[in-house]
């Protein structure tokens, strides 16, 4: 008889619309019986992948130079899975091309200009301006990082 993923007590597999959008890292020990379902650890801006795009030459260049994602993050964020056997949901694009930290009603959700510090003007972002692939963007890489950080957080309850 077939076993469920939720019989193993591992998290399901995720079809390749999830992936693009989401990893999910189980690094939970269930073969001791009792797997850590008290932690989760989330990273949103664990990539700085800017799918769905159109770059001006500034914007190009911002990509390249300025810290537009967290450097690291995915990094550190599958160390510390390891280290407490938990489960660790992380973001794979860019806040960028929209927020998985912000509501879904919030007015920094797309954002149309990039500062790195308070004090700086900073650039406006074009194709957030424009609003290019925008329903897309919400569709493919918020709602699904949100649906899979819900489905965990589910499959964790006792």
């Amino acid at each position: 008889m077939a076993r469920s993923l939720r019989d193993t007590h591992l998290f399901r597999m995720l079809n390749g619309k999830e992936q693009e959008a989401v990893s999910v890292v189980d690094n939970r020990d269930i073969n001791q019986g009792s797997p850590n379902n008290q932690v989760l650890i989330t990273c949103e801006h664990a990539s700085g992948d800017i799918k769905y795009t159109k770059l001006s030459d500034q914007e190009e260049h911002l990509a390249r130079t300025q810290n537009y994602f967290d450097v690291g993050a995915s990094e550190m964020t599958y160390s510390l899975s390891e280290d407490l056997k938990c489960i660790a949901v992380m973001g794979n694009y860019t806040k960028l091309l929209v927020d998985p930290a912000k509501p879904l009603a919030d007015h920094n959700l797309i954002r149309t200009m990039y500062q790195w510090a308070e004090e700086e003007k900073g650039i406006p972002v074009s194709f957030n301006n424009h609003g290019y692939r925008l329903y897309e963007r919400l569709e493919n890489f918020y709602l699904e990082y949100h649906k899979i950080l819900r489905e965990t957080m589910d499959f964790l309850e006792p």
